[in-house]
């Protein structure tokens, strides 16, 4: 018997099978895309945590202590009444002009502004939080930043000593 073509169980056990595949494929690669841009959004926000916390220290590191902050509801507070807590903006004083690090929650970033009249320029992307505490009566500050992006969290804490302490 002389056989041409396909019969109806082969097309449906081929269809079948490859149906599987593709499932499993589509499952492997949809699972690799997840992964890929979880990493890269925490490479990312690595990279700017990075750069934040090297850029704070070297300014705050040269300074001569907190002049005041700006906390989270907007008021301005001394330096000598304020402890801890979270905070918009960290004036500092460097080369007796008052200088201040800045967040803007809604943007999710930190700004640098030499003149305290202008906005400054952006030094970082993805800072939700911007906390700060007083060490050493003073001398230093431990600062707490909490950075998210695409839902990936990471949390940067880190102290910096006054170099020229004079407050």
């Amino acid at each position: 018997m002389n056989k041409k073509g396909f019969t109806l169980i082969e097309v449906i056990i081929s269809l079948g099978l490859t149906s599987i595949l593709m499932l499993l494929s589509f499952n492997i690669i949809f699972l690799n895309v997840k992964m890929f841009n979880k990493t890269e959004a925490r490479i990312e926000i690595q990279e700017q945590a990075q750069f934040i916390k090297e850029f704070i220290e070297n300014k705050l590191y040269l300074s001569s202590g907190v002049h005041s902050v700006i906390n989270k509801d907007g008021y301005k507070i001394k330096s000598k009444d304020f402890k801890e807590g979270e905070i918009k903006e960290l004036r500092f004083v460097l080369s007796d002009n008052v200088e201040g690090i800045y967040i803007d929650n809604k943007r999710k970033k930190m700004f640098y502004r030499r003149n305290l009249m202008y906005n400054g320029y952006e030094i970082g992307d993805y800072v939700k939080k911007f906390n700060i505490e007083k060490i050493s009566e003073g001398k230093g500050v431990k600062i707490y930043l909490e950075m998210e992006k695409n839902k990936e969290i990471m949390n940067i804490e880190f102290l910096v000593y006054f170099r020229n302490y004079s407050i």
